[in-house]
């Protein structure tokens, strides 16, 4: 009868050599999530930020003024906190008749912009040129009329001060001054082709046509959900649905639930879902579609089609590769050898995404198609050469 050693293919050596390895990938695994993803968005701008206590400084300024940011987690908060710096580093600030420009205006006014594009890849708006800020209602002689804010097809846009404080001091009243004008900006964006994320522009004319109706009734006063300003032009009605989206998402999906999740689509966010950081995912799209009318596109939101058709391709090519390698790899070495390697490939996997979501608390963390896009394509190689190093030194 053969021995338990002989049953396992290893010896001694061995079996301490693969213990050691799953105690490391432990240590590895606890260290990367608990301390250095904890901290990483954190370090990131503290660099550029060197005072003690600003994370304290951001928390406090945007949980007394933003309601969206009190509900994210503290990770959430650190990726927050991180995308609105680096908005503030690439947006030009002016004001006008005497206002002061203190750092808090631009914080907050930045806070606005990464609230809008948190769903995206990257929170900058690259259309947006600029950003000039009045005390209260200015006159602007394009309009001949006294106005609280204005976004130009020139990426410029003009704002009231109090009135952009007023819309997040009554947060739910479905007026939003910053989130208004801002939302026009991101409509001009989606015609660019430059766009950092192109996702926008694919979707942005699916949205409208999607949306129509609803536009049409309130132009004919066949809808109250809406303010009449919302029925002005198409502008203005995508603007007008970004404030609802933000201030009263219930009510917004209880009213018009199919233009509610199209707009969690075109944004990539769904403000209902505090529990997990506003996300919205390609598996959220999939449950969605089960009770709309109107569906919602069915590949994944966070690529386009190409990619996630060439992205199929590419992993039937993946496989047929690594059939041959697999029967060239096992006449070079014995059948022992190659089990006892993917054992070990099989248990570090498993306790990578096992820490993954313990840290998340989340199965969509560990099964969402962008993670095992980037698992398959990165993580799994380098455990792969890690326990092949392993094999030759300890096993072989």
């Amino acid at each position: 009868m053969c021995s338990f050693n002989q049953a396992l293919f290893v010896d001694d050596n061995s079996i301490i050599a693969e213990v050691i390895l799953y105690v490391s990938f432990w240590v590895w695994g606890f260290a990367r999530y608990h301390i250095l993803h904890h901290k990483r968005l954190f370090n990131l701008y503290h660099s550029n930020y060197n005072k003690p206590n600003q994370f304290n400084y951001f928390d406090t300024l945007l949980s007394s003024e933003m309601p969206y940011y009190t509900k994210l987690s503290i990770n959430g908060k650190y990726k927050f906190i991180h995308r609105m710096l680096e908005v503030k580093a690439q947006t030009e600030f002016r004001s006008r008749e005497n206002f002061e420009l203190t750092n808090e205006v631009e914080y907050l006014i930045s806070a606005c912009i990464t609230q809008l594009t948190f769903g995206f890849k990257s929170p900058i708006m690259p259309f947006l040129k600029g950003v000039v800020v009045f005390p209260g209602a200015f006159y602007s002689r394009m309009v001949e009329n006294y106005v609280k804010g204005l976004a130009m097809g020139t990426g410029i846009v003009y704002i009231s001060w109090e009135d952009f404080k007023e819309g997040y001091l009554y947060s739910t009243n479905t007026y939003n001054l910053g989130l208004h004008e801002f939302a026009h900006m991101l409509r001009f964006q989606s015609n660019e082709i430059d766009f950092k994320d192109p996702h926008l522009a694919a979707h942005f004319s699916y949205w409208e046509k999607n949306g129509e109706e609803v536009f049409q009734n309130i132009r004919h006063g066949y809808q109250n959900f809406f303010r009449e300003y919302a029925g002005t032009n198409r502008s203005e009605f995508f603007s007008v649905c970004v404030e609802n989206f933000f201030e009263v998402p219930e009510a917004f999906k209880q009213e018009m639930p199919d233009l509610y999740w199209h707009m969690c689509y075109l944004l990539k966010q769904n403000p209902l879902n505090d529990e997990h950081n506003y996300q919205f995912n390609y598996y959220d799209a999939i449950l969605v579609n089960e009770k709309l009318d109107i569906k919602l596109p069915t590949y994944d939101i966070y690529h386009s089609k190409l990619d996630m058709e060439w992205w199929g391709y590419s992993f039937v090519i993946l496989i047929l590769l690594f059939i041959p390698s697999l029967v060239i790899f096992s006449q070079i070495v014995n059948h022992q050898q190659v089990t006892v390697f993917f054992r070990m490939l099989l248990v570090t996997s498993t306790i990578s995404l096992f820490i993954r979501y313990h840290f998340y608390k989340s199965y969509s963390a560990i099964f969402n198609e962008i993670y095992l896009h980037h698992f398959v394509r990165r993580v799994l190689p380098l455990i792969s050469t890690i326990c092949f190093l392993y094999h030759m030194l300890f096993i072989l």
